[in-house]
C-alpha cells in the first residue's frame, strides 16, 4: 500500500521558481495541513519506491519514457505535473494520472487522456506573502514578475500607468514588501509559443493580497474570475488596455470594484492551501 507522497524535482534546472512554489511549498502544505501523510522532495529518483510520485515541470521538461517506466517497475504511481509545460505526448502515455494547475489544463488533460485521473491541484500564491496586505490600497497598478512577460508593461510603465516590480528568484522577496500599495494587479501577458496551458498565478497573487487584477478574457481567467468580471480589457490591443486601466480607476469604490474583489475572494478560497491539500490528498488516496 502506498502511503508517501513523493515530489520528484531535477536538481540542475532553469525552472527554480516551478521547483520552489510546486515542489517544496506543496510539500510544506501537507506537512502542515495533512500531518498523517508522509511527504518527501527529492532529486533522486533510484531512492524512490511504493510512493505516489509526482513529476515536477523541471524533471519533465528533459524526461524520457524509460525513466517512468522505470519508476513504476519499482511499484510507484507517477504523475505528471507539467504546469505550463505542453504535454508530451510519449510522457502522458506512461504515466499513471496528472496534476491540473490550471482550469484550461484540467478539461485538456480529462478529455485527451480521459482513462486516467486527473487531480485538480491549482498554482497557489506564495504562502510568504501576507493575506490581506492591500486591502486598504487604492487603485494604484502594479506588474510583478519578469518584464518580458508582461504585455506593453514598459509602454504603460513609461505613462506612469502601471508600475513593476521584478518578481521571478525564489530567494528575492524584496518586491512582496511593495504589494501593499496596490490595489490592482496587471496581468496582460505576452504569450510565448512554447508555453502550454498557463495557470493564473498572478491572480491568485492578486487574490491573497487582497487586490483586483487586471486581464484579458480567455478560458482562464473567464474560470478563475467568472464570465461577468468587471475588469477584463476589451482586448489585448494597446489602446483597450490602456482604457481599462482608466475605467478601472475610475470604478475605484463603486459597485464593479466590489463585483471584482468578491470575485478575486472566491478565486482566494479556489487556491488556498486547503483547496491544494484536498486535491494532493485526493491524488495519494486514489493510488494507495
Amino acid at each position: 500500500m502506498r502511503k508517501t507522497l513523493v515530489f520528484l524535482a531535477r536538481r540542475d534546472t532553469p525552472y527554480q521558481g516551478s521547483r520552489f512554489l510546486r515542489v517544496a511549498q506543496l510539500c510544506r502544505i501537507v506537512q502542515e495541513l495533512l500531518p498523517d501523510l508522509s511527504v518527501l522532495a527529492t532529486t533522486t529518483a533510484e531512492d524512490v519506491s511504493d510512493a505516489v510520485v509526482i513529476l515536477n515541470k523541471s524533471f519533465l521538461a528533459a524526461a524520457a519514457p524509460q525513466q517512468v517506466r522505470r519508476l513504476r517497475a519499482r511499484g510507484n504511481a507517477v504523475l505528471a505535473d507539467f504546469v505550463d509545460l505542453r504535454p508530451r505526448t510519449s510522457l502522458c502515455r506512461v504515466v499513471d494520472g496528472f496534476l491540473a494547475s490550471s482550469y484550461a489544463q484540467e478539461r485538456f488533460l480529462r478529455a485527451a487522456h480521459a482513462d486516467k485521473p486527473t487531480f485538480r491541484v491549482l498554482h497557489h500564491a506564495d504562502p510568504r506573502i501576507e493575506a490581506g496586505c492591500a486591502d486598504e490600497a487604492g487603485a494604484r497598478v502594479g506588474y510583478f514578475g519578469h518584464v518580458a512577460n508582461g504585455r506593453y508593461v514598459k509602454r504603460l510603465a513609461a505613462e506612469g500607468l502601471c508600475d513593476r516590480f521584478f518578481a521571478g528568484q525564489p530567494e528575492d522577496t524584496q518586491w512582496m514588501s511593495r504589494l501593499s500599495d496596490y490595489g490592482v494587479h496587471y496581468a496582460i501577458r505576452a504569450r510565448r509559443l512554447f508555453e502550454g496551458f498557463k495557470p493564473f498565478t498572478k491572480g491568485a497573487v492578486a487574490a491573497r493580497c487582497g487586490a483586483v487584477v487586471l486581464v484579458g478574457r480567455d478560458e482562464e481567467s473567464v474560470a478563475n474570475l467568472g464570465p461577468d468580471y468587471p475588469f477584463f480589457a476589451a482586448s489585448t490591443a494597446y489602446r483597450d488596455v490602456r482604457a481599462a486601466i482608466v475605467r478601472m480607476r475610475e470604478s475605484h469604490g463603486g459597485s464593479d470594484w466590489r463585483a471584482a474583489q468578491e470575485a478575486m475572494r472566491r478565486l482566494e478560497r479556489e487556491c488556498s492551501p486547503e483547496r491544494i491539500a484536498q486535491g494532493l490528498s485526493e491524488a495519494l488516496a486514489a493510488f494507495s
